[in-house]
């Protein structure tokens, strides 16, 4: 049960506190192309316009978290297309989208509307996930409860959601009467897991942006001092991997279960 609603949670590889980092770093390097890095005072400009471009992205993700969640149906069935689903489906291909940009930034301007434009992106992940796995928790809870006391799930929940697929019925007196504690055990069970789930892949794009970096580095003749700033794109290479790793997450978002989810 916890496995699968998980396997289709795909989250996007978005700023960490690290990734912020990778962020400030690529704006650095773009700066340095058409500026000296001798400049006493270019490490203070660069780490100045970082700031910035993190403080719109700041801006961004508000705005878009704040509209996005307005968008969507408020009841089901409907034929409004700003579903939670399609709107998770969305942000994976606009951030793959803005990562392949990448390729077409030469200004600090221009990155900087790029890093704020990732905020949109950002902010659906930051709610569409949470908000999949607290309806689930609450459905499978509803479910069991209905269950155990044997009435008719699908009458009393009124859909036609088969929640047998998401969810263990009981099916035990023994069960049963411990129903009220096994369902407290499996919700934070499932939060537990979730949180897992998000921190696992931070470790894991942590060591595979460490390798890219090195590999581009290596392939490219530069190292990675003050000197060498700029002269090679070994984090815009880390964005565009995140890119397509992220059209990978736009197809398993596809494939989500259906909680018949609306505002």
């Amino acid at each position: 049960m916890v496995s699968r609603i998980h396997l289709y949670l795909p989250s996007l590889p978005l700023p960490s506190h690290a990734h912020s980092k990778n962020l400030s770093s690529w704006l650095a390097s773009i700066y340095a192309r058409t500026h000296p890095t001798d400049d006493e005072d270019f490490f203070e400009i660069s780490t100045r316009y970082g700031s910035f471009a993190l403080l719109m992205f700041s801006f961004a993700s508000v705005a878009a978290g704040t509209i996005l969640p307005q968008l969507t149906p408020t009841t089901y069935p409907s034929k409004n297309i700003f579903t939670v689903y399609n709107i998770y489906t969305a942000s994976h291909l606009l951030f793959a989208l803005f990562m392949m940009c990448t390729f077409f930034v030469e200004t600090v301007g221009q990155s900087i509307v790029l890093i704020a434009s990732i905020g949109i992106p950002w902010a659906v992940a930051m709610w569409v996930p949470f908000a999949l796995v607290g309806e689930f928790v609450q459905r499978k809870e509803l479910y069991d409860s209905i269950k155990a006391n044997g009435n008719d799930v699908e009458r009393e929940i009124g859909t036609s959601v088969s929640y047998a697929s998401i969810s263990s019925a009981t099916s035990s007196p023994s069960l049963a009467e411990d129903s009220d504690e096994q369902e407290e055990f499996d919700s934070g069970m499932i939060l537990g897991v979730h949180n897992m789930y998000i921190v696992f892949p931070q470790f894991i794009i942590s060591v595979i942006s460490a390798a890219i970096i090195k590999l581009v580095e290596e392939l490219t003749n530069t190292g990675g001092g003050i000197d060498n700033i700029g002269k090679n794109d070994a984090y815009g290479w880390v964005f565009r991997f995140g890119g397509l790793m992220s059209l990978v997450a736009a197809f398993l978002s596809r494939y989500l279960i259906d909680l018949h989810v609306y505002r």
